[in-house]
């Protein structure tokens, strides 16, 4: 005799609670994997944003330096650089010892925001 449903069936009973639990498990591993794959992207964008963040400062900070060298730099000012990225803030003010603080407001086309204080020193004359 011929056995009809062996993928249901087998020699010791109903083999269904098997396949369901292999469905089950299938099922936790495709989720997990997924859930994980959110997270990366979530991550990636989020270290993306940090670069550009990062680059927009490196811009103005190089900017501002220029700007000493050639003693344009004015203290309590506000300079704006617009960069691809975004924008910058600069505020500048004299501390002592010929040390400039030089305040950054960076702002992204995502609008990410960040604030960085850098001192630097006015080159002599």
């Amino acid at each position: 005799m011929r056995k009809r449903l062996a993928l249901f069936q087998n020699d010791s009973g109903f083999a269904l609670p098997i396949l369901l639990t292999l469905i089950t498990l299938t099922f936790i591993v495709l989720s997990a994997l997924l859930l994980e794959l959110q997270h990366s992207q979530a991550l990636t964008i989020n270290e993306k944003e940090q670069i550009q963040l990062d680059t927009l400062f490196q811009m103005a900070h190089a900017s501002v330096l220029e700007e000493c060298r050639e003693h344009t730099f004015q203290m309590d000012h506000h300079y704006v650089y617009d960069f691809f990225y975004g924008k910058v803030t600069a505020i500048g003010s004299l501390q002592a010892d010929q040390k400039v603080r030089v305040e950054y407001r960076i702002n992204t086309i995502n609008n990410s925001e960040k604030g960085l204080v850098q001192y630097i020193s006015m080159p002599s004359e």
